[in-house]
């Protein structure tokens, strides 16, 4: 299957295309504008690969939670694609894939996302599976929700800024020593999450619309 997945959730832009079996990863800052930049970010992983925007199957963009701007743009820069080639489009559940990528992690995988206003979206997760609700938190909150003695996995685009506010911030609370991060991959985890869903979650038409868990951010 031909999939092109695009992931405008967080101010980091990325594609990730799989196309007759190779796969191909491309990511830019976007500053404050999104959509003339997600267009080039589309135009330039297509021009890498040598296919055509019509050889692609299935598109895919972040479901959320994210940017309010940045998921209305990618969630209708995927369904113009697909109505302009006829072609399928699904919406993939950012901390979902986030987590699945980190499936194997003995303990407990906690994706963190950029939410604003010192704020960040995440949800706890074993083995790919949910553990919680959606949470909206500040740090404190985050740090009064984590187990203790468990090994914690944060990953997302804001896994470095939460690691490091939760070593400050946390003191006696928890054992850093059983606190790890690591950079998710975009794009690249919803492309990750549509291959396996087949057989872990289903069919893909179960995500056709962003998750707003806020007005406008």
């Amino acid at each position: 299957m031909n999939i092109l997945a695009v992931d405008a959730s967080s101010s980091t832009l990325s594609a990730a295309l799989q196309i007759e079996g190779c796969v191909y990863y491309f990511e830019a800052s976007d500053g404050n504008r999104r959509s003339e930049p997600l267009l080039n970010v589309v135009d330039a992983i297509i021009n890498t690969s040598g296919a055509q925007k019509s050889m692609v199957d299935v598109f895919a963009c972040a479901q959320g939670p994210g940017s309010f701007t940045g998921l209305r743009i990618g969630f209708s820069c995927v369904k113009a694609l697909s109505f302009a080639l006829g072609k399928k489009y699904v919406c993939v559940p950012v901390l979902d894939a986030a987590a699945l990528a980190q499936s194997d992690f003995n303990g407990l995988c906690a994706p963190v996302l950029e939410g604003g206003k010192n704020r960040f979206f995440s949800r706890f997760y074993k083995n790919g599976r949910p553990e919680s609700e959606i949470l909206d938190l500040d740090v404190e909150g985050l740090i009064s929700r984590l187990p203790q003695n468990k090994n914690i996995l944060f990953t997302g685009n804001a896994e470095r800024t939460v690691f490091n506010a939760v070593k400050e911030a946390s003191g006696a609370k928890l054992d850093i020593s059983n606190i790890f991060h690591t950079k998710s991959g975009g794009a690249k985890d919803l492309l990750n999450f549509i291959n396996k869903k087949d057989t872990i979650f289903g069919g893909c038409d179960d995500f056709a619309a962003p998750l707003y868990l806020r007005s406008a951010l």
